[in-house]
């Protein structure tokens, strides 16, 4: 996984400072927190979850343990947070699912306030034809 995501960034000097820390300190533990940096790892595995290429998952180790580690957490809140930037007919689709189930392909960055996911909202720029939404997940 390294060596792809080198060459991928080779031309990007801070991606490469973020490759090489994460070569010299990762540990399987640390998944969730180097997936919540938002660097050319969060960038590579939204990508491969995209892709639903599953021959090519098996390559990157990181899946398995973002899911050990999510499976071994001790979860105590119920309630989390995201920001979302949707075209409006997707807000219309969700609108009218409120209160029922929904599934979702891949992992969801989320926080346990509020206020962190708002705060995403706000900073994020205005777009003509988009809507900013702030979703409440209930985990059950």
């Amino acid at each position: 996984m390294i060596r792809i995501c080198r060459n991928y960034y080779r031309r990007n000097l801070t991606e490469l400072a973020n490759i090489d820390e994460f070569d010299h300190t990762y540990r399987s533990s640390d998944a969730i927190s180097w997936y919540m940096k938002e660097t050319f790892l969060y960038k590579q595995v939204n990508d491969e979850k995209k892709s639903n290429k599953n021959n090519n998952k098996k390559k990157w180790k990181f899946f398995r343990f973002i899911n050990k580690t999510l499976q071994t957490q001790d979860v105590d809140l119920l309630y989390q947070f995201r920001f979302y930037i949707i075209d409006q007919d997707e807000m219309t689709d969700y609108q009218s699912s409120i209160g029922n189930l929904i599934s979702i392909s891949g992992y969801l960055l989320t926080s346990s306030e509020r206020s962190v996911a708002h705060d995403f909202a706000t900073k994020s720029a205005k777009s003509e034809g988009v809507v900013r939404a702030l979703f409440e997940y209930l985990w059950i």
